[in-house]
């Protein structure tokens, strides 16, 4: 049997090597052929013939093996051009399918060679149409509801299906319309045969909560079915901490460094007087400010932490991985500001502490509050020193991000 196989593949190999015709020599065809299911649809990929131009590919479907004595029976499934290399098909009914693909040159000449593994497929593939149709239809939310707890928020709901997965979504503005996705956090996905979910918002915050189907995209929210009307929101346990507000202008500067009058005469005397330069000397040191290249300042872009790829974070954890998820595409600080300080108030540990600062440095450094951001980041320097060291240089020396400006 093995040996057997063995020469059918060398027959194949030389096969696809010498196909020829006596009119027209060498016969194109495509080659590697390859099909896949997904739902309803059977997907169909190809390497184009070689050596040809302006051609075309027609896909034909079989309930049997394509072949010489078999192709009458073929059904033409659709048409591509070249350098498409595959075709989606939709068989209109359930079943186990061959493939073929031909070569139609710019003439519309049809090679019908039919050559397995390169361009016709061995094996069948099935098809379940209506059970892969169900499979894609969404589940509705029939009742949705959440309520404040201690330190979570219970979700509670219950689907039409309990074989699809569920999105749960988070925002500090009601959910309206489909677009009120697009600024809320998504939460979780969940399986629909579920009926809650617990979740660890920052605290202080007042929350909305949405849930629908994974493929659903129009979606109608109705308060009480896959919405909230009124927020929730979990009660704050100690006062709100806050950074040191920026120092005064009324505290005495620093005097001149290493200015030391001299023993017996007065400072006045010691200070250097101004004096004139000569116009050549001016337009000297024109010349030379003219010539130096022209810098912009580069600002650090938003980053997270490696800690918050972890998606089975819990309490306090999973709440600042929420609050931080959506940073990297955000121009709106304020709402996370306000969220990372509540954070600060209701956590006592040292390593989560260490990443609000981190997180809160960023917020006040776009929000402009530099001073506050510096002190933030000094906060979290000891936990992630490389980290901080370069949003430290954007706040005391931006010049040193900068980049020269082409000429």
């Amino acid at each position: 049997m093995r040996i057997a196989k063995i020469f059918f593949l060398i027959a194949v190999f030389f096969t696809s090597l010498c196909v020829f015709s006596q009119e027209n020599g060498f016969v194109p065809f495509v080659s590697s052929i390859k099909t896949s299911v997904k739902g309803s649809q059977i997907k169909i990929l190809w390497k184009d013939a070689s050596n040809l131009s302006g051609e075309k590919y027609r896909v034909y479907r079989s309930t049997e093996r394509i072949g010489d004595s078999s192709f009458s029976s073929a059904i033409l499934a659709g048409v591509v051009g070249e350098d498409v290399e595959f075709f989606i098909d939709n068989p209109p009914e359930s079943g186990a399918y061959y493939y073929a693909v031909l070569v139609v040159d710019e003439y519309g000449t049809e090679y019908q060679i039919f050559i397995p593994f390169r361009n016709t497929s061995i094996s069948p593939i099935e098809i379940n149409v209506e059970q892969a149709q169900e499979e894609i239809t969404p589940a509705d939310v029939l009742s949705f509801s959440a309520k404040a707890e201690e330190k979570s928020v219970r979700l509670s709901f219950k689907a039409s299906r309990s074989d699809r997965n569920l999105v749960i979504y988070r925002s500090t503005k009601p959910f309206t319309s489909p677009s009120s996705i697009e600024s809320a956090t998504k939460v979780t996905e969940i399986a629909s045969s579920e009926t809650s979910y617990t979740d660890y918002p920052v605290p202080g915050i007042d929350y909305y909560y949405a849930i629908a189907d994974e493929l659903s995209t129009e979606i109608t929210f109705l308060a009480g079915k896959n919405t909230i009307l009124e927020p929730v929101k979990i009660a704050l346990e100690r006062t709100i901490i806050s950074l040191p507000e920026t120092p005064g202008s009324n505290l005495r500067e620093a005097p001149l460094p290493n200015f030391t009058p001299s023993v017996g005469r007065s400072a006045k005397e010691d200070m250097p007087r101004r004096q004139a330069i000569s116009d050549k000397t001016e337009k000297s040191v024109k010349n030379i400010i003219s010539s130096l290249p022209v810098f912009r300042p580069v600002l650090p872009s938003p980053e997270l932490l490696p800690e918050e790829r972890d998606t089975s974070l819990a309490g306090t954890a999973a709440s600042l991985r929420s609050v931080v998820s959506n940073m990297t595409k955000t121009n709106d600080w304020e709402p996370i500001e306000l969220q990372l300080y509540n954070l600060l108030a209701t956590t006592s540990d040292k390593d989560i502490e260490m990443r609000v600062y981190f997180y809160l440095g960023q917020a006040l450094f776009f929000e402009g509050k530099r001073e506050q951001a510096l002190l933030s980041f000094l906060m979290a320097r000891e936990a992630y020193y490389l980290r901080t060291k370069k949003w430290i240089t954007a706040i005391l020396n931006p010049e040193a991000l900068s980049q020269p400006l082409s000429q």
